[in-house]
């Protein structure tokens, strides 16, 4: 019998979101939890563990500490965030139109943007409530919305972007890697930050 991929991407992106609440995770309480076998939780936990986001141990697994992200973590490091967003939004120039994706820190980038005009594209819910230039526009993909950091996921905002080109895009991610390119914890939003990559014309940061 064929497996349905969306079935196994879901499954995947809900046991990492249960890893990222938790902490960690027995093998166990996922069979239990999405009634499957072993072999196929072994498989779920592999394929993240390939990925840089947890770490398996024998009958679980457990969050790498870098890929935690939640509202906590926006308290941390704040003053370096605030230099980082500084520093992005130098590279803004006037007419550009601009990808950004959830991270914290590059949700601080528009307020950095003095004297410019200019359009930014993200998937970033919070980004309403940030303070901004009247000279910039600010348009959300829409999609379904993920909390807890409000991202906008999903085929409706894969579809919108995917229509949309941008000459910059300013990407918090979880990790690098040279087999996998950037990663995320979050696999719903791998596609959305792929696809800003793919559609940016210029530098992205």
């Amino acid at each position: 019998m064929k497996v349905d991929y969306q079935i196994v991407q879901k499954r995947r992106d809900d046991i990492m979101m249960i890893i990222q609440k938790l902490g960690d995770v027995t093998v166990k309480q996922l069979m239990n939890d999405f009634n499957v076998s072993e072999i196929t939780i072994r498989r779920d936990l592999q394929y993240w563990e390939d990925r840089g986001a947890i770490i398996r141990y024998h009958g679980g697994a457990k969050i790498v500490q870098h890929m935690v992200d939640h509202d906590n973590s926006d308290f941390t490091n704040e003053r370096y965030k605030h230099a980082i967003a500084k520093m992005a939004a130098s590279y803004i120039e006037d007419g550009d139109t601009v990808f950004i994706n959830t991270s914290s820190t590059a949700l601080l980038i528009p307020q950095y943007i003095l004297n410019k005009r200019c359009t930014i594209i993200t998937n970033n819910a919070k980004m309403v409530l940030v303070k901004h230039s009247p000279l910039i526009s600010i348009v959300l993909t829409g999609g379904e919305l993920r909390y807890p950091k409000e991202a906008m996921v999903g085929d409706f905002a894969l579809n919108n972007l995917s229509k949309i080109r941008a000459n910059k895009c300013f990407l918090g991610c979880s990790g690098i890697s040279n087999t996998s390119g950037v990663t995320t914890a979050i696999f719903s939003e791998t596609a959305i930050n792929e696809t800003m990559v793919r559609n940016t014309l210029g530098n992205i940061f």
